[in-house]
């Protein structure tokens, strides 16, 4: 066994993977009610270039850019990507509860 098989298989055991914390459960429900509809949305696009599926983009309103999903028509419930909604655009918000440095490794 080489040196760097004995340094995966001793991560492998010794450590695990980050816990998921609650915004990882989250998606763009909980994001426009706790960003976009509070003003607190910076209009970074970071949960407009990480969508996966392309269903959230930008409108220009007050002189600045509001994210929107493009599936609205669905209700802010039915972000209908995955099993629960991918939660890629509340991992990628600065502005969505507190971030985790743990994300980073995700994102």
């Amino acid at each position: 066994m080489t040196t760097s098989q004995r340094r995966l298989e001793a991560m492998t055991v010794t450590e695990s993977a980050p816990v998921k914390a609650e915004r990882w459960t989250h998606q763009w429900k909980e994001l426009y009610e706790e960003v976009i509809t509070t003003g607190l949305c910076t209009g970074c696009a970071g949960c407009v270039v990480t969508c996966p599926h392309d269903v959230i983009g930008y409108e220009h309103e007050e002189g600045k850019y509001i994210p929107f999903h493009i599936e609205e028509e669905l209700g802010l419930d039915n972000c209908i990507h995955g099993e629960k909604g991918c939660t890629t655009c509340t991992r990628a918000c600065p502005r969505f509860r507190k971030w985790e440095e743990a994300a980073d490794t995700h994102l």
